[in-house]
């Protein structure tokens, strides 16, 4: 019997490390905010966090209807971040192959926010410890 109490214990202790594996890291707070664009909600793109700081990861998720988010354990450790913020189209949601491969293969619509909020950035972020970092940007197309 002290035997059997003694194999149970070693494999419970054995098999802690295993419980902490699907939660995502918790030390990267959640992230979620708005995207202003010229006054009104973004009703559809991208935003994209890059550290300034080397060794951390890169970040990105979909804004649609101005909003964003990014749950604890997916990405963003604290620290200063660029933050780009791109326009873009809803994703095709058509069920019929050939009508979905047409629509995916037409160009991308032109870029409707101005340069110093994506590819020549000016936008910055502050990720800070905790359980939830709100942020808010506002965009315009000049």
């Amino acid at each position: 019997m002290r035997e059997t109490s003694r194999l149970v214990a070693v494999m419970m202790v054995a098999c802690l490390p295993l419980l902490g594996g699907c939660g995502g890291n918790t030390s990267e707070p959640a992230v979620s905010g708005t995207v202003q664009f010229d006054g009104a909600p973004l009703a559809y793109g991208t935003i994209h966090f890059e550290p300034e700081t080397s060794g951390q990861a890169n970040a990105a998720t979909t804004i649609e209807e101005g909003r964003f988010a990014l749950p604890t354990g997916h990405g963003l450790v604290p620290g200063s971040y660029k933050v780009s913020v791109k326009s873009g189209s809803p994703p095709v949601h058509e069920t019929d192959p050939d009508k979905a491969m047409a629509l995916a293969s037409q160009p991308a619509p032109p870029e409707k926010i101005a340069p110093k909020y994506n590819t020549a950035t000016e936008l910055r972020a502050e990720i800070k410890t905790g359980t939830s970092t709100p942020l808010n940007f506002e965009v315009f197309s000049k």
